[in-house]
């Protein structure tokens, strides 16, 4: 899985926390989309929505320190991307078609937050 910024004007915390949470998400991944007992696929959907979370109150914390006007924003899209892991994690078992699609959209719904809010908010210049 490809890393989540390539750039070097990124601050430095929040570039270490994105690249390993895409490593967390990568080794998960295979056993959220491709395992066929429901209860892999159950705990690793869980191992998912408490690192994301975990990683959410990271940058809210840090956005509220800088008193950034972007904070609301953040909070309201890590909520919206908190409500797909729910409806990934609430899915019923053999649902393994709704299970990869849901998976997938929060996948690009991730990448589409970390380009349009998260590195604009973390820039260096900034700090």
């Amino acid at each position: 899985m490809k890393t989540w910024w390539d750039g070097t004007d990124i601050v430095p915390e929040i570039d270490a926390e994105h690249r390993d949470l895409y490593q967390v998400m990568a080794r998960l991944e295979m056993a959220i989309i491709g395992a066929k007992d429901e209860d892999t696929v159950a705990r690793a959907v869980a191992q998912l929505q408490q690192r994301i979370a975990e990683h959410f109150q990271m940058e809210e914390r840090l956005a509220s320190l800088e008193n950034m006007d972007s904070l609301p924003v953040l909070k309201d899209d890590h909520g919206r991307l908190l409500g797909i892991l729910t409806h990934l994690g609430e899915l019923p078992g053999g649902a393994d078609h709704d299970r990869i699609r849901v998976y997938g959209e929060f996948v690009e719904s991730l990448k589409d937050h970390d380009i349009t809010i998260d590195q604009p908010v973390f820039r260096t210049k900034l700090h």
